[in-house]
Parts: C-alpha cells; sequence; structure tokens
C-alpha cells in the first residue's frame, strides 16, 4: 500500500507533488480575477495514492471574482459544491471554457482559501467552514 499525499494542478502549470499552503494563498486572499483568467482559471487539490485518487477539491473562478469549490469523494462517485447563495444553486452558467458549475456555489476568494487549508488538515470530508450541497440535489440541465 502507498502512502497518501496531496497534490495540485493549479492553472494549467504542471502537476505540482509537493503543494503547500504558502504557495497558493495569494492567489485566493490577493485575489484577482485577472490573475486568474490569464491561466484555464481553475485549479485541483487531490488527496491520493500511486494508484487511487481518494478526495479531490475542485475550484473554478468567474469573471465576476467569485470561486466555486466541488469537493469529491471517488470512492462513491459523491461531489458537492460550495453554497454562496442557496436561491441559485439550480441556475447553471458556464464559467468559461465550457466549465460549467452552479451559479449559487460560487464564495468570497477568503471563503474559499478556507476550504483549501481545511482540505490539506483533513483531506477526506468538505470543510466545514462552508456550506455544501449534494450535487445530486442540484437541478441540472439536460
Amino acid at each position: 500500500m502507498t502512502i497518501p499525499r496531496i497534490t495540485c494542478y493549479f492553472m494549467g502549470a504542471d502537476i505540482d507533488l509537493a503543494p503547500s499552503l504558502e504557495r497558493y494563498k495569494h492567489y485566493f486572499l490577493e485575489y484577482s480575477p485577472e490573475k486568474w483568467r490569464d491561466c484555464p482559471g481553475d485549479a485541483s487539490f487531490a488527496y491520493e495514492t500511486s494508484d487511487r485518487l481518494l478526495s479531490e477539491l475542485y475550484v473554478l473562478s468567474d469573471a465576476n471574482g467569485g470561486l466555486s469549490l466541488r469537493f469529491s469523494y471517488r470512492s462513491d462517485r459523491q461531489s458537492f459544491y460550495s453554497v454562496g447563495s442557496r436561491e441559485h444553486m439550480s441556475s447553471i452558467i458556464d464559467a468559461g471554457d465550457d466549465q460549467y458549475a452552479p451559479e449559487g456555489s460560487f464564495v468570497d476568494p477568503a471563503l474559499a482559501w478556507l476550504a483549501v487549508e481545511d482540505f490539506f488538515r483533513a483531506p477526506l470530508e468538505p470543510s466545514r467552514r462552508l456550506s455544501w450541497l449534494d450535487a445530486s440535489e442540484i437541478d441540472w440541465p439536460d
């Protein structure tokens, strides 16, 4: 058995096999939509072994200055979206490059950063400092 580790794919760069919180902190706490737009505009923090993805925290930027988060358990394919506005969770938007997310899932970048911090501490559970909604409860278009 291999020891699980966190890896990161951040805005089109090579996969970071030993990510540190400090390396990514300014992208969230000194957030700029332009900074995220200069690259693909997304990030993925993964908790994995050499042969299996255990969980993932996916972050997507939109043009309005928010970040959408999706936490996924890979063992049962269950996903949760961050909730910034519960009443807009069934409104699905294209955040660019055909990446779709619930409009209500976009949260302030400083709040998104808390989820990243928590993922590094406990990568097998969604952050308790945000509200989440199971993806199966979202009315996705056909």
